[in-house]
């Protein structure tokens, strides 16, 4: 489709783009850099497109609440610590509890169900723990 060439094409120059170019995007639009940073890293180019920006961008977005104010802003730690909150949410996001059958006293012949003195068949038949 139209939309995915788009992408596409957008992937490429995140890839391939010149500072020359950057510079001239940045001057347009300050905030050049914080709209396409998600896209960058979901490309898998976070990190090169921040190494691009280093020395075009020194000041923090507006909204950026960096750790020391004694430092001067940094696009590839920027983009470092967006993956790295990125990856955290995609992990908390992907956790899955252990399931009540593994924990101790689930299932099986222990105390919490299956064929055990808890539950189960009988309500306290089966084999004993």
């Amino acid at each position: 489709t139209a939309k995915y060439a788009e992408i596409l094409g957008f992937r490429e120059f995140v890839r391939t783009a010149e500072i020359d170019r950057l510079k001239v995007l940045v001057d347009e639009n300050p905030h050049y850099f914080e709209e396409t940073i998600a896209y960058a890293i979901v490309f898998g180019l976070g990190e090169r497109w921040a190494e691009k920006f280093k020395d075009l961008i020194t000041e923090p977005p507006e909204w950026y609440d960096g750790r020391n104010p004694h430092h001067s802003f940094s696009t590839v730690l920027f983009a470092d610590n967006m993956m790295s909150s990125m990856h955290r949410m995609n992990r908390d996001l992907n956790y899955q509890a252990p399931s009540q059958s593994s924990w101790s006293g689930g299932g099986g012949s222990s105390f919490g169900g299956g064929f055990s003195s808890g539950g189960g068949f009988g309500g306290g038949g089966g084999s004993s723990w």
